[in-house]
């Protein structure tokens, strides 16, 4: 009897012992991903404080005149001046919706498509050997791609606010704002339920991204087909128009997908191992796809082009530019420059 109760007790304290364990490793598991999605999300969101959140502050302000002006002047068709005035301000704020997203999108397809190849160095040269090891690379080089996608989803719902009225926004069928809202959120609460055992901090990103996504084509679709706009104005062609102008130019994402590749290839496969000349070497050819990617859109995109020399004309950055010659390789390309001094007309 004392040798089966001997057993028992064996038995129970090795069970006991076991479940200890497991539920130590998985404290251990979830603070390390605690720490690891810490660090990415602080390092990510520097990005979209200084770039991306005043862009779409001044965006939402200058956006929402289309629908003060609609609600103003829609029931009084007879002015036919109101009408054209309204009218010419709201293809101007399209096209100012469609170069802020064309140079928001590529900004951040630079650092979507060049990020995750410099995220171990990045963590290295912040953190020392602390994150190294863990799945924080990863998870920034990930999360590379869910700030392009915050980039798109801020101009696009900037967009949308102000071509909706106020019955669409508060709607809480799942066709109206407040019920799709309701709708993402739980079905991308399901998916981080499924994917954080699995795959740890990277199924937030995992869900986060999937949540903006379906935010985009929502806004898309909402903006395409349910859109307040002037009478005479074809909704869907006039949104088909601003989107299409807002995809950056065909050189442009040639030069973001050489550039990503090039970067990609050029990152040493040990980061551990290799030396300090082989990093500098890998940032330098970085550096140097970034300014291919610049060149390649002033080059195409003319009025960037116009825009960045009219407001960076007088700066001793230009002037360097064209000392070293820059300016001047432009200009025998056979690019047009829009020069202004103080006291004198434009000329090009």
């Amino acid at each position: 009897i004392l040798y089966l109760a001997k057993n028992k007790i064996n038995k129970n304290i090795n069970k006991m012992s076991a479940a200890m364990a497991t539920a130590t490793a998985t404290t251990a598991n979830l603070s390390e991903m605690d720490a690891v999605y810490g660090v990415v999300f602080n390092l990510g969101s520097l990005l979209v404080r200084i770039v991306l959140e005043p862009v779409e502050t001044q965006s939402r302000v200058q956006f929402s005149k289309l629908s003060s002006h609609y609600y103003k002047h829609s029931n009084d068709p007879s002015n036919q001046n109101i009408q054209k005035t309204y009218i010419s301000e709201y293809c101007s704020i399209l096209g100012s919706f469609s170069f802020r997203l064309r140079i928001l999108s590529t900004v951040c397809a630079i650092v979507m498509c060049l990020g995750p190849s410099y995220t171990w160095l990045l963590l290295r040269i912040l953190y020392k050997d602390k994150y190294i090891d863990t799945q924080a690379p990863l998870v920034l080089a990930w999360y590379c791609l869910y700030v392009f996608l915050l980039s798109v989803n801020g101009m696009i719902e900037a967009l949308r606010d102000s071509v909706s009225d106020v019955k669409q926004l508060s709607s809480k069928s799942p066709t109206g704002l407040t019920g799709f809202m309701v709708v993402t959120f739980t079905f991308c609460s399901i998916l981080a339920y499924v994917l954080v055992p699995k795959y740890g901090a990277l199924g937030i990103v995992y869900s986060n991204s999937m949540n903006l996504i379906l935010r985009i084509l929502f806004s898309l679709h909402f903006i395409a087909f349910r859109g307040v706009y002037p009478p005479i104005i074809d909704r869907f062609e006039t949104a088909k128009s601003a989107f299409r102008n807002s995809v950056p130019k065909r050189t442009v994402l040639m030069s973001l997908f050489g550039s990503g590749v090039i970067a990609y290839y050029a990152s040493p496969t040990d980061p551990s191992a290799a030396s300090l000349a082989t990093h500098v070497i890998h940032v330098i050819i970085g550096a140097l796809c970034g300014v291919c990617i610049v060149i390649a859109s002033l080059v195409s995109d003319e009025e960037l082009r116009e825009e960045t020399f009219e407001a960076f004309g007088h700066s001793r950055v230009f002037k360097l530019l064209r000392v070293s010659g820059i300016i001047v390789l432009l200009k025998i390309v056979g690019i047009k420059i829009v020069e202004q001094g103080p006291g004198s007309k434009k000329r090009k």
